[in-house]
């Protein structure tokens, strides 16, 4: 910290460097004059100093983005939460936090993806593998269940994302990442079906999807129904 007699050496200082650097005579005269009378009274300066540093307040600490981002959660949920951002992922050959990795993407300009999928996916083989009343019952049994979205990070590369948490996500929205695409998987439910999840979806997030229009997001079409 600064101390009082750096302060007014400090002033001294520059009192000296304007007389010489001066082009008036007489504005030299008058800096020459203040500088004997600081000299002279030189102790009551440096008190005055002293009182005008010890009454400033220090600086207040500057809050790291992950903080900042905590303070918005109810405080129960944030050690959980701090926890969790700090647990260590490796992105390719680098190894990160997991708030770090949501801070370069953010550094990088990239955006968001929410797809919404069933909640028990059949591959091909599977679903063939089932007689007509098993199909059926799989997907009155999906139709039951709704869809649950899956979160991504985005790059510029439509087809390049990574999968996040919900944790992940709210962070990277914090900081200000765009959503760029959401999108549906429907597996294998058929049209009808897939149009009532995809209604309950519209209700269930509908913020979601005002944002996505706001930020002109790719929508899915299943989505864009009256």
């Amino acid at each position: 910290m600064i101390s009082a007699k750096q302060v007014v050496d400090a002033v001294e200082a520059e009192l000296i460097w304007a007389v010489l650097t001066s082009a008036e005579a007489e504005a030299a005269t008058r800096r020459a004059d203040l500088i004997f009378y600081l000299r002279k009274h030189r102790a009551k300066y440096e008190a005055y100093a002293a009182l005008q540093l010890s009454q400033r307040k220090p600086p207040a600490p500057t809050k790291s983005k992950l903080d900042a981002f905590l303070d918005t959660l109810p405080e129960k949920r944030r050690p959980l939460v701090r926890k969790t951002l700090n647990n260590l992922v490796r992105v390719g050959s680098a190894e990160m936090t997991q708030a770090e990795m949501i801070e370069r993407a953010e550094r990088n300009r990239e955006g968001l993806s929410v797809a919404f999928t069933v909640k028990r996916p059949l591959n091909r083989t599977s679903f063939n593998r089932m007689d007509g009343s098993e199909q059926n019952a799989w997907e009155r049994a999906q139709v039951e269940a709704g869809l649950i979205p899956e979160y991504g990070i985005r790059s510029g590369d439509a087809f390049s994302t990574i999968t996040i948490t919900k944790t992940q996500y709210d962070y990277a929205r914090f900081l200000g990442l765009p959503l760029r695409a959401v999108g549906a998987q429907m597996n294998y439910l058929g049209d009808k079906n897939s149009r009532i999840v995809a209604k309950r979806v519209l209700a269930e997030y509908a913020d979601l999807f005002d944002l996505a229009k706001a930020q002109g997001a790719e929508i899915s079409r299943i989505f864009l129904v009256d």
